[in-house]
């Protein structure tokens, strides 16, 4: 009876089943459950508040590392004196736990937009011999600024109440000796208001005041109601929550991501503009590439990378996008495979084929024959952006003309340990790992009639410190990133692969009896006569 019942067409239909149903678990293995991963992925990258990534954006939850090295002067005097090559050594690192939260948050559901401002606090690491109070020897910032900022005739005039605006505070010379912390934070106090300066100097002291206005790193503070005030001046004060002057870090206006998972991060909006007011002049062929506000501020990113992308990133410590490209897929963090971006040797070199038409050109240096013309390749000016002639470069001069680096000695370019670099997992657009490193330069030039820059001393590009800002996602957010996505979509694989290969086997099974019972039908019947 059991025989009886496997009928030709009861095979039929059960083959047909089977096939069915294979076609079915490929269907959903290879188009429903990525889509079922992709919404559930979706769901935990978008911002919305009430989440774990809501909450990492607002407050990331470890601190990155801010390490400054400072070049230290070893001969000043052979500087200013005989005309010598500077002779410069790299300080050990400071180092600094950077912490950044978001604060003053709105969110627009109608265009999925967040904006939000950044607040950033300095935590110094005591775990090495490196110390705020270590006293290090660098080219003076404040006396530089002060002549590279005044016309002809102001300087003449500044040089005569030098002393009187700088003397008392061992500003007045080209090198300076002062502890890490006032260089970077505290300030170099100067241009105190005093009687006894004199009529002449207090109309030199109002003109500086004036100058400092617009000039991130120096801030005029007055104490005491208005008795006692003065001029600050520190490398990174401006990032920080003790800054005297409205925070410059800006106000950003981001894709939430929830319309539309490909946006996530992009800034769409900075200062409520969507173009920078920095860059460009009607000379430049290529402006919409320098001011168009776009990219990341470089904490979170997209999923679904793609090989050979290209990353932007926003830096508002330089007013700029920095592209980071795309190098490798072979690179692993902690278990974990990764795509490798680097900025490239043509970050700080002119974006078009003639520097003088590049938007990032400031003509801030005069050529051969005293034509007003761009620095060489590897060397950034942005004295637009921090409103102090600085000059930005990759540590070491990497990647800079030969010019500036045999302008001076000691400078050993690396790539492996001076570029910037970025590790981001593919999938989800989770960074990884992370160094970004900029230096900061000044003009070390002779000018008429300024003592302190007499006819003998060496001109050159000087490096002043070089900063490298990093991170190493800590081991407990990659653990996490593998329970949250890599497991699920191990179970997943193996629920599809499995799935199939048991619907492939029944299929083979109720095909083989199929047509076993098909050949024993058609098989010619032999009587026995």
């Amino acid at each position: 009876m059991f025989r009886k019942f496997w009928t030709l067409k009861v095979l039929w239909i059960i083959n047909s089943a089977f096939l069915v149903l294979l076609g079915g678990v490929l269907l959903f293995g290879f188009w429903g459950l990525p889509r079922i991963i992709s919404n559930q992925l979706h769901q935990q990258l978008e911002l919305e508040k009430g989440t774990e990534q809501w909450d990492r954006f607002v407050d990331l939850p470890f601190a990155l590392n801010y390490t400054i090295r400072f070049w230290t002067v070893q001969n000043p005097y052979d500087i200013i004196n005989l005309n010598q090559t500077p002779v410069l050594e790299e300080s050990k690192p400071y180092n600094y736990f950077l912490h950044i939260k978001k604060k003053n948050i709105t969110t627009n559901d109608s265009d999925d937009t967040v904006t939000y401002e950044r607040e950033l606090s300095f935590e110094f690491d005591n775990s090495t011999d490196a110390r705020e109070t270590d006293v290090v020897t660098i080219l003076n910032p404040v006396i530089l600024s002060s002549l590279q900022l005044t016309n002809t005739v102001e300087r003449l005039a500044w040089s005569g109440c030098v002393e009187k605006l700088y003397k008392r505070t061992e500003t007045d010379q080209i090198f300076i000796n002062k502890t890490v912390r006032d260089l970077l934070f505290d300030g170099i106090i100067f241009a105190e208001n005093d009687e006894s300066v004199g009529v002449a100097c207090s109309i030199v002291r109002e003109r500086i005041i004036k100058l400092v206005e617009n000039i991130r790193p120096l801030e005029y503070i007055e104490e005491n109601n208005g008795t006692r005030s003065y001029i600050r001046f520190s490398f990174f004060n401006y990032k920080t929550g003790s800054y005297q002057k409205p925070r410059t870090d800006g106000i950003y206006t981001i894709s939430r991501g929830r319309d539309d998972l490909s946006l996530l991060g992009n800034i769409l909006l900075y200062n409520g503009d969507s173009h920078l007011p920095t860059w460009g002049n009607s000379m430049s062929t290529n402006n919409e590439t320098c001011n168009r506000v776009r990219g990341t501020d470089s904490t979170i990113f997209s999923p679904n990378r793609k090989e050979g992308d290209t990353l932007d990133n926003f830096n508002s410590d330089i007013c700029r996008i920095v592209n980071i490209k795309f190098v490798s897929s072979e690179e692993s963090y902690l278990g974990i495979n990764a795509y490798r971006y680097e900025a490239t040797n043509t970050t700080f070199r002119p974006e078009t084929s003639n520097p003088e038409n590049d938007c990032f050109c400031s003509k801030s240096v005069t050529n051969i024959n005293h034509d007003e013309d761009c620095y060489l390749d590897g060397l950034f000016d942005f004295k637009q952006c921090l409103g102090a002639p600085v000059l930005v470069s990759f540590p070491h001069f990497l990647y800079a003309d030969e010019k500036y680096l045999n302008g001076v000695k000691n400078l050993l370019p690396d790539p492996e340990k001076h570029k910037i670099f970025l590790l981001i997992e593919p999938n989800t657009g989770t960074p990884l790992q992370g160094r970004k490193r900029i230096q900061l330069n000044s003009i070390l030039r002779r000018e008429p009639l300024i003592p302190q820059t007499p006819e003998n001393m060496t001109e050159a590009v000087f490096p002043l410190l070089w900063i490298e800002e990093g991170f190493d996602l800590p081991e407990e957010y990659v653990d996490k990133l593998k329970r949250q996505y890599f497991d699920k979509v191990n179970l997943a694989t193996g629920v599809k692969f499995g799935s199939i290969a048991v619907s492939s086997a029944l299929l083979t099974i109720s095909t083989f009896f199929l047509a076993r019972k098909l050949f024993i039908r058609t098989r010619p019947s032999h009587k026995t006569k």
